[in-house]
């Protein structure tokens, strides 16, 4: 069985995109942004029931199988940025970059069959998932306050040209 689970939207993975958005509305620091690229962003309480379902399905529906894990919505990182913005009542302030070479525009996952074998679909709204993060990061910014010089990562594009994200 092979599981993909898409972006983890959570308060304790270490996915960049969200530490680093949370980590600039409270730092009062401007975040590079892609305008067109989309994720499907997936609570981590429904990864692990995701995950949990698949466990204790029948062998005979998961066994050699491949499954997404997600929400089959994708919201797009502008998108997630405005929401970030709007919960902590804070200004955005966005640095639209060029996109790397091979960026994938639109990453969402398609769910019918992780529901078809286990009945699962994932619950959490994504304002719900987002408000819990920030308040997470809120409580913990001992934690990212360390990493704030992370907020400009080189990235290789086209012709060996490198910007930082």
């Amino acid at each position: 069985m092979l599981l993909w689970a898409l972006n983890p939207e959570n308060p304790y993975a270490y996915y960049v995109l969200l530490r680093w958005v949370c980590c600039a509305a409270f730092a009062y620091l401007a975040f590079q942004a892609l305008a067109q690229g989309k994720r499907d962003w997936v609570w981590v309480g429904d990864t692990v029931e995701g995950i949990m379902s698949l466990l204790d399905a029948p062998d005979d529906k998961v066994i050699g199988e491949v499954f997404n894990l997600g929400t089959g919505i994708s919201t797009s990182v502008l998108e997630l940025a405005e929401i970030i913005s709007n919960l902590m009542g804070k200004p955005k302030k966005l640095n639209f970059m060029t996109e790397r070479f091979g960026q994938v525009q639109n990453h969402i996952s398609s769910t019918e069959k992780l529901f078809s074998a286990t009945g699962f679909k994932a619950k959490m709204p994504l304002n719900e998932g987002l408000k819990r993060t920030i308040e997470w990061y809120d409580m913990n910014k001992e934690w990212w306050k360390n990493q704030i010089w992370l907020k400009k990562v080189p990235v290789r594009l086209k012709k060996n040209k490198i910007i930082y994200w």
